[in-house]
């Protein structure tokens, strides 16, 4: 059979073209929408009412702000709040977060160690729990904090602190004012194509670790199950592959098993078709899946931020 790459070619980019226009109408449809922004918009929380919600969490927020020349770093517990200003620009961020991401798995930890010695040492006098909450913004939402390198003690930064990233203080405070009765129902998928063993390692842990969680290895781990489950859930893991989308984020996805109606693809924009209004918990085991295109509310659309979104109740602000 011969195949013409021409017209190949032609229908690749007429995929693209429909792709973006589908893009533009669920966004138009999104901002539109009156019960899709009830979700969405988050008043900007005091600095009182931050650390009224931080009152006996043994954490540390640590909200960034990249400015051109400098950077700006509010660390805040529930009895102080401090604000330094770091000499670090957002050109050098660019960079050195590109080149770490890039190099992550290389042994040279000297531009981890660069950008701990940037943004985590001068904060240490202020930090007085072993929990940080960290508040990204522009490229620092690319960034993995947690491989950052203190070389003094030969130590990763999740080594020393329990670590968690927040879109913002204001949608912290948001996040962790509502938690839903714990039922106990975990759905648990794992290693659908067969190249990812780890990850069946993951889905029997928590198997362990509730005795009525659902656990689906390879051809059972499919995406139907996900949307069959939805509605019931406290807890959602999926281990496997996920791929980004850069022109399209709408269709970033993780990659489940195929079946009937399904193409396997649980990606974006389906996921805001999802009822997890009951889940507290959804854990994404897959390479990629915290990255997305940046939104000029300094938001990361893609897997993530449209987990966020849909796990909150509809309520008013």
């Amino acid at each position: 059979m011969q195949i013409n790459y021409a017209e190949v070619n032609r229908l690749n980019g007429l995929l693209t073209q429909d792709r973006r226009q589908y893009e533009n109408v669920i966004t138009r449809l999104k901002v539109a929408n009156p019960d899709y922004a009830s979700q969405v918009s988050v008043n900007t929380a005091s600095l009182l009412e931050i650390q009224e919600g931080m009152r006996d969490s043994g954490a540390t927020l640590i909200s960034y702000f990249v400015l051109e020349g400098h950077t700006l770093a509010w660390v805040i517990d529930d009895q102080q709040s401090e604000i330094v200003d770091l000499p670090v620009t957002n050109l050098e961020l660019l960079r050195d977060v590109n080149k770490l991401r890039e190099f992550l798995k290389d042994t040279d930890r000297s531009l981890a160690g660069s950008l701990y010695a940037m943004l985590i040492a001068p904060l240490k006098p202020h930090i007085r729990h072993s929990y940080l909450i960290i508040a990204p913004h522009g490229i620092l939402n690319t960034l993995p904090f947690a491989a950052l390198w203190d070389g003094p003690k030969s130590r990763f930064l999740i080594e020393d602190y329990a670590i968690t990233i927040a879109p913002s203080a204001s949608a912290l405070l948001l996040i962790s004012t509502y938690h839903n009765p714990d039922k106990g129902h975990v759905l648990a998928l794992g290693n659908p194509d067969g190249t990812l063993v780890a990850a069946e390692g993951e889905v029997a842990a928590i198997a362990k670790l509730y005795s009525g969680a659902v656990t689906l290895l390879r051809n059972q781990a499919t995406e139907e199950q996900v949307h069959a489950h939805a509605g019931e859930l406290d807890i959602l893991h999926l281990s496997a592959h996920g791929v980004l989308d850069e022109d399209n984020p709408l269709f970033s996805r993780v990659e489940l098993t195929r079946s009937p109606g399904y193409d396997g693809n649980l990606e974006v924009n389906e996921i805001y078709g999802l009822n997890l209004s009951n889940v507290n918990l959804v854990v994404l085991s897959a390479c990629k899946a915290a990255l997305g295109e940046s939104s000029r509310g300094d938001e990361l659309i893609g897997l993530v931020l449209s987990l966020i979104h849909i796990s909150e109740p509809t309520r008013p602000y």
